[in-house]
């Protein structure tokens, strides 16, 4: 799936229920959801693909608006953090353990504890993964923002003075 890692589009306004949201927002929202476990996907796909709202849900799934907007709040921001995008994109090209330990930690917010024992390994190998996966966000980032800025040297000798 095309997953916006870092375009320009700012997904921040996603967590603002107040205003209609612009179309580059609402998909990027979309697609981003399908990488979350099953009742965050389906909260996410009725507020932004059917265009309900917590008021609705709350009465429909007899939770109190108040808990439902958390949670809403709390996925969102989970969404437009770059790392889970990050996660969603490049995922598909490490290796097993590293792929789960990030879809568990990163996509779905599982605790370390609950990833290691999900994952049946220890919670010092688990922190290793998601330490892997940091330090190629970090690369990642340093190749988007800065590398394409680096100029080669171009650097002309002084003018002779007298």
């Amino acid at each position: 799936a095309d997953l916006p890692t870092d375009g320009p589009t700012d997904l921040s306004i996603a967590l603002d229920l107040r205003r209609r949201q612009p179309r580059p927002v609402v998909e990027a929202i979309l697609s981003l959801a399908t990488h979350l476990p099953g009742p965050e996907r389906s909260l996410i796909h009725a507020i932004f693909g059917e265009g309900r709202t917590i008021a609705d849900l709350s009465r429909c799934l007899g939770d109190r608006p108040r808990f439902l907007r958390r949670r809403f709040r709390r996925t969102v921001a989970r969404l437009i953090d770059p790392r889970f995008a990050f996660v969603a994109s490049q995922m598909h090209t490490w290796p097993q353990r590293r792929r789960l330990a990030g879809t568990l930690h990163i996509l779905h917010a599982r605790t370390l504890r609950d990833t290691a024992r999900r994952l049946a390994l220890t919670e010092h190998a688990v922190r290793r993964e998601i330490s892997a996966i940091d330090a190629l966000f970090s690369q990642h980032r340093f190749e988007r923002d800065v590398l394409p800025n680096a100029r080669p040297d171009t650097t002309t000798p002084e003018p002779e003075k007298d």
